[in-house]
């Protein structure tokens, strides 16, 4: 959590996210590495780990150019 306001503070992560909704959905991701959830939707664990880090560092929403 240290890591995550440290970062925020350094102007590395929006700080338009609260530190402790990232803290949460990393946690809520490696819950669903420790139950084996993932391999409901995913049958390579690189798969997963790629989209976790996209949505994690790139968000949902697509840029489009102007």
């Amino acid at each position: 959590m240290n890591n995550l306001v440290d970062a925020r503070n350094d102007g590395e992560i929006r700080d338009d996210i609260d530190p402790e909704f990232l803290w949460l959905v990393t946690e809520k991701l490696s819950e669903l590495v420790k139950e084996g959830t993932w391999k409901e939707v995913f049958s390579d664990f690189k798969d997963y780990q790629y989209q976790a880090r996209t949505l994690l560092f790139y968000g949902l929403l697509s840029r489009k150019e102007v």
